[in-house]
């Protein structure tokens, strides 16, 4: 809107043409605009702009009052009897209020046409314009430009409701995604996952997880999207316990790799974790602390450098290039073999597509057998194979033949005739078939079938040489598969030998099962495993590790590796008694026996066999193996499997800790010997001293059900069994008996004394049937029936599930995240 100068003008003598109003009276003040006036800051507003600012109360009219302020705004100065007469004029009818059409006549008739015109950018007006037209002009301008802003508008809020509308979609998407996240992890929970409570003294459970669980031949999707929804799930349980301003670790977020897996055990050493999985064997974990001593000061580090892991760890993870070539090696020849596979049938679909002219020119560079494959079942007809092929006097109507093995035929007849008859040749007999195609359209049966009879003509010699070849390579399939049968006959007769002089396989090859490789970025690579279901069971003690497999008998073969010190790995033949093993190698002292059970302890091991047999290996310092004490009072080792004779007891369960066995016999009976400090045997306050043979643990005669022993650093736990019985006299109401827990050690570990074994004080103020038990270096746990983790002892970096400001967890407590 513009600033007017009011200028007196009579009404009779002006023209109806420049001036709209011509009802005034000769005395009524006209004002009309200065067309030379300045501007100010109204200037730029449109008539749609201005209706909004002077409708102050935004009710969508501009009333009396509102109009007395515009024209006062503008400078317009005439007498209220003009203002009112000018305001009925342009008010709306039965109302006392203009709308924006009035508003809109009112300010084309009060504004500088030729000025807002200029501005608009009309440049080009008539010279000798009346206002009228200049008015009219502005008219249509305006018009034009609301049609625009129209659009504009209705454009923006068209932009807006999509706006609005994908909106809505993404928080329809976030909604599905959380709501497969949620489906997905209930899926991967109901196949089984790992917690790692506690990052390890050194922080050797604490390493990145990898980026993705794919193999050379296995592509894994979505794992990414697994690790992301493991995180949310750890960090979750930590949230809950921020209210106690401690620092609280929570379950370790490397462990998605082991999720949906199927994981069966789960084994510890001092650097290694293994998870005995669906897939194989999977780990994570070891120690990256390497430094370089000086030579002149052997006690001084003089640098200190990050590597993977140290040589411990890497055995135990099983990190060496010369076990994984082999498997290398296989993936590696089934690839080169599919590979040529592929292209022998792409040549010879390219071939078959060629001939019907139906080979595109953007096929030339692919390597993709599965579309080519799909252009031929498509783009050719099953009657064309079956003309072509009975030209060549092979009928294959009512055969069955699909057209895949149709077009194998055709190609190598396309072969033979361009070997013998030559690319020209070739083409000859490809235009007489499109010729006796053609003719037979056209009805022309009598030439048709003449070509018909040259082209079989043509094809005899080669009929004949095809036959040939057919018979050569029949008798070549047949050579080939006597030989075959002639090489498994003499590898029988080797192994039949090597059975015989007592040779077995001393390591676990690829194709008998290879361990599948670590979760995380310190491992091996993962790989695809092979006949994993013949794993049965895995055990780990301090620096080595072993594992059951099921050979072709189902007889149960013993694989140890890790540090071979002490005889640990009771591999020991008196040439290689302290060469380590970084890949799990067969005892072959346990070749005749078949195992069903394992432990490792610190320096020893044991194994029971499906008889009852126990074998007991390894350092025997402090008795823990129970072969007897030394005459000259000195420890000493026993570097192959031994057995244990333990009189009219045979053995289910057995356990090593660091310096002391346990084992449960069949009727029930549990046996301990080894060191007893701290009252780890159970045996007794004053019989806390090293017992080198075996001793019936008395005090636990009336338990005669016992299912499981964990022999820890310092303790010993034991477990007996649970049945469900039922209460009231009512068979259809059942409860869990049993499980009852009963744990032998020193104060400093558990809390209180326990020099026999006896239940601790929590269980018997909670009395809860227990269905697991584990003992650690320093801590132990239990599972209750209900799926409750109890954890208590040293809680080093977090290890019982308690804040880390929490250094000893003095009871059982529960893992409440």
């Amino acid at each position: 809107m513009r600033r007017f100068i009011s200028r007196r003008r009579d009404t009779s003598k002006s023209d109806d043409s420049t001036h709209p109003d011509t009802s005034k009276s000769s005395g009524d003040s006209i004002l009309l605009p200065d067309e030379d006036s300045e501007v100010d800051e109204n200037s730029c507003l449109s008539p749609k702009d201005a209706f909004h600012k002077f409708d102050t109360d935004s009710s969508g009219d501009i009333d009396e009052d509102e109009f007395f302020h515009l024209l006062q705004s503008v400078g317009i100065k005439g007498s209220e009897e003009y203002q009112e007469r000018l305001f009925r004029k342009y008010v709306k009818s039965k109302s006392k209020t203009i709308d924006y059409n009035g508003f809109k006549s009112a300010w084309l008739l009060l504004g500088n046409p030729k000025q807002e015109l200029i501005e608009r950018g009309v440049d080009n007006l008539p010279k000798f314009a009346t206002r009228y037209q200049l008015v009219r002009l502005l008219e249509k301008t305006l018009d034009h430009e609301e049609r625009l802003d129209a659009l504009a508008k209705a454009e923006a809020d068209r932009y807006q409701r999509l706006r609005d509308r994908k909106q809505v979609r993404e928080q329809y998407i976030q909604k599905a995604k959380a709501r497969a996240g949620l489906e997905l992890g209930a899926a991967l929970d109901a196949l089984g996952q790992v917690y790692v409570l506690g990052k390890g003294a050194h922080g050797q459970f604490s390493g990145a997880p990898k980026p993705e669980m794919s193999t050379p031949s296995f592509q894994q999707m979505g794992f990414d999207l697994m690790q992301t929804l493991w995180e949310e799930r750890v960090e979750g349980m930590v949230a809950k316990r921020r209210s106690e301003r401690s620092i609280h670790h929570g379950a370790n977020s490397n462990t998605a790799g082991v999720w949906g897996r199927q994981p069966r055990k789960v084994v510890l050493t001092d650097n290694i974790i293994l998870a005995l999985t669906d897939i194989g064997l999977l780990s994570w974990g070891g120690s990256s602390n390497w430094h370089n001593i000086s030579n002149d000061q052997p006690g001084q580090i003089v640098s200190a450098r990050s590597m993977q892991t140290t040589p411990r760890s890497s055995a135990l993870l099983m990190n060496n290039e010369r076990m994984h070539r082999k498997h290398l090696d296989i993936i590696q020849e089934e690839h080169n073999e599919k590979f040529a596979k592929s292209l022998c049938e792409l040549g010879k679909l390219e071939l078959v597509l060629k001939y019907y002219s139906r080979w595109p020119a953007h096929f030339d560079e692919t390597n993709d057998v599965d579309m080519v494959r799909d252009h031929v079942l498509t783009k050719i007809s099953y009657d064309q194979f079956l003309h072509s092929l009975l030209l060549r006097g092979k009928p294959c109507e009512g055969t069955g033949l699909s057209k895949l093995e149709m077009a194998d035929m055709l190609s190598q007849d396309i072969s033979l005739e361009k070997e013998m008859l030559g690319e020209g040749g070739h083409r000859e007999l490809c235009d007489i078939e499109w010729e006796v195609i053609d003719l037979k359209k056209r009805n022309k049966t009598k030439l048709s079938n003449s070509l018909r009879l040259q082209f079989q003509e043509r094809w005899v010699p080669l009929g004949k040489e095809h036959k040939k070849r057919a018979m050569a390579e029949e008798q070549r399939k047949d050579a080939e598969r006597r030989n075959n049968r002639n090489k498994q006959v003499k590898d029988y007769e080797k192994w039949c030998i090597h059975k015989a002089n007592g040779e077995n396989v001393s390591v676990l090859e690829q194709n008998d099962g290879l361990m599948s490789g670590s979760i995380t970025t310190r491992g091996g690579d993962i790989r695809t495993p092979r006949g994993v279901a013949q794993y049965l069971d895995v055990a780990a003690g301090s620096n080595h590790a072993a594992i059951i497999v099921h050979d072709e008998r189902e007889i149960g073969r013993l694989y140890t590796w890790g540090l071979s010190s002490l005889g640990r790995l009771g591999q020991g033949d008196g040439n290689h008694l302290f060469k380590d093993n970084n890949y799990p190698t067969f005892v072959k002292e346990l070749e005749h026996a078949s195992i069903v059970d394992m432990s490792c302890g610190q320096s020893h091991s044991a194994c029971v066999s499906s008889n009852g047999t126990l074998f007991l290996w390894g350092a025997g310092s402090s008795g823990q193996l129970g072969f007897g004490k030394m005459l000259d009072g000195k420890g000493y080792c026993c570097t192959i499997p031994t057995k244990l004779p333990i009189s009219a007891c045979k053995v289910k369960k057995v356990s090593c800790g660091a310096c002391h066995t346990a084992c449960i016999g069949r009727s029930g009976e549990l046996y301990v010997w080894g060191s007893g400090d701290g009252g780890r045997l159970g045996l007794g306050r004053d019989q806390m001293g090293t017992h080198h043979t075996p001793t019936l643990v008395d005090s636990l005669s009336h338990e005669t059900i016992l299912t499981d022993v964990s022999c820890g650093t310092s303790t010993t736990l034991l477990l007996t069994a649970t049945e469900n019985v039922g209460t009231h006299g009512r068979r259809s109401v059942k409860r869990v008996t049993g499980g009852r827990l009963f744990v032998a050690g020193p104060k400093n570990v558990l809390g209180a004394s326990f020099p026999s074994f006896g239940e601790i004080e929590f269980l018997k103020k909670n009395p809860v049937p227990v269905k697991g038990i584990g003992a650690g270096y320093s801590h132990q746990c239990f599972i209750t029936e209900a799926g409750e983790l109890f954890c208590w002892g040293h809680n080093k970096n977090g290890c019982c599930g308690q804040p880390e400001r929490t250094k000893f967890v003095p009871e059982p407590t529960k893992v409440d995240w």
